[in-house]
């Protein structure tokens, strides 16, 4: 089980440095810091609880991708209290919610499960 739980540590880490490898090579400022923001997200979020709806969401990936599920589930129970939460304290707008589902969701749709 530890190694497990190592594992999936390590798969964020390997997604944060590929990120942050982008970012490195990154020319324009504005793409560099949401390029350095994700990249810390995909460090944490299979370390800690989720900080944000934002982060749950990375982190309903990554546990979409690592368990090889065809089906994102009950997206809607899992997330909306995290889209609740950050709506009501105005750290997150319904435009910029629906552009994170939107993201995922083509996600879901192009990815094969177990990939």
């Amino acid at each position: 089980l530890l190694i497990i739980l190592d594992g999936i540590d390590r798969f964020g880490d390997i997604y944060a440095d590929v990120v942050r490898k982008e970012e490195e090579q990154e020319e324009d400022s504005k793409r560099r810091r949401e390029l350095l923001d994700i990249s810390a997200r995909c460090a944490r979020v299979m370390k800690r609880p989720a900080q944000s709806f934002h982060d749950a969401l990375q982190a309903y990936w990554f546990s979409f991708v690592l368990h090889g599920i065809d089906s994102p589930g009950r997206f809607d129970q899992d997330m909306g209290p995290w889209l609740e939460n950050d709506l009501k304290k105005g750290v997150l707008t319904r435009d910029k919610a629906q552009e994170l589902v939107d993201c995922i969701w083509m996600k879901f749709a192009n990815t094969e499960p177990g990939v």
